[in-house]
């Protein structure tokens, strides 16, 4: 009998279902701002379905902040409207078994872009890769012109410490994904997270987080995808051992997937030049949020007499410092 018992309890652990929050469910919302690359307003909604088993995520992909300007002298692609419709589990059920991530998106965030895996299209780190890709809130668009994150969205929440972070979006296994502070205002590192970027709240519910090392926002799935036009093939499961500084493999110059467009431009090596020494802490209050560090030219090199390279490499070391202090990691 005492057998019976503890088998029934591993299995429940196993094999548990949560579902999203109507709280969590109202977090999915696209604040009124027009992209000026697009001129469009972001849509997002997650609804019921005619399977009440499932939920329905629709969106347009256009972020509801700020964003840089594209094409630009980097990043070829520009930023178009797409038509995201996808269906997760509206109760999902963890299992121990975990499967890979699919290449491009891997969720979407509560604003309606999409969430990305941590690779570049050559298996490599896309946030050191693509650093110079990315606009001050942290996203770019690929070359299907979906703009995307594969780290913390620094513009959709700020990171204060000791404040338990809000959902950030939902996998399309179906659990919802946080920020990097757990429910009790704890700072999480990676070694307090599964191999998934994931683990249990202290109710009991499996939750992903959003940190500042790799693999970022997620390293695989612990609940099963349904929606069959999500792609399975995992082109990459781990980093290759070596890579091109900055993602110079000419002509593969990595979007995280998805198909049209132009790849960028092999990236300068120079600009690579980067402290590994800085450690960054979480905002204290909402105010100091606002303030970013100042640029130390050293950090990334010089442009080598590009003028614009010099501004999209400032505003990156500022981009990274944010993340860096919201995150409370080393990026730099």
């Amino acid at each position: 009998m005492k057998f019976y018992t503890l088998l029934v309890i591993s299995s429940l652990l196993v094999s548990q279902s949560w579902s999203l929050t109507e709280d969590e469910i109202a977090h999915f919302v696209s604040r009124p701002n027009v992209e000026h690359n697009t001129g469009l307003q972001g849509t997002v909604s997650v609804t019921y379905g005619k399977d009440p088993t499932k939920l329905l995520l629709q969106a347009n992909g256009i972020p509801d902040h700020d964003t840089g300007s594209f094409p630009n002298a980097d990043n070829p692609n520009s930023i178009t409207a797409q038509a995201y419709r996808w269906r997760i589990n509206r109760n999902p059920t963890y299992t121990e078994a975990t499967s890979c991530l699919p290449t491009g998106p891997i969720g979407m965030a509560v604003n309606g872009v999409a969430l990305y895996n941590p690779y570049t299209i050559t298996c490599c780190n896309a946030v050191v890769e693509e650093l110079d890709l990315f606009d001050m809130c942290t996203g770019h668009p690929g070359r299907n012109g979906g703009y995307h994150y594969h780290i913390y969205p620094t513009c959709l929440e700020d990171i204060i410490c000791n404040t338990s972070s809000s959902i950030m979006g939902v996998a399309f296994d179906g659990f919802p994904i946080y920020g990097p502070i757990d429910e009790n205002g704890r700072q999480l590192t990676k070694d307090e997270l599964d191999e998934c970027n994931g683990r249990r709240d202290s109710n009991g519910r499996y939750r992903y987080h959003i940190i500042s090392e790799f693999p970022y926002i997620m390293g695989c799935y612990h609940g099963q995808i349904v929606d069959t036009s999500i792609s399975l093939n995992c082109q990459c499961t781990e980093l290759v051992e070596v890579c091109t500084e900055f993602g110079g493999n000419t002509g593969t110059g990595g979007t995280g997937g998805g198909g049209g467009g132009r790849s960028p431009k092999p990236h300068n090596p120079v600009r690579k030049k980067r402290s590994s020494t800085r450690l960054f802490q979480c905002c204290t209050d909402e105010s100091s949020c606002s303030v970013m560090r100042i640029f130390v030219p050293e950090d990334f090199g010089n442009d080598g007499g590009n003028g614009a390279a010099t501004n999209n490499t400032s505003m990156l070391a500022l981009i990274l410092s944010t993340v860096s202090i919201m995150l409370g990691g080393s990026l730099l």
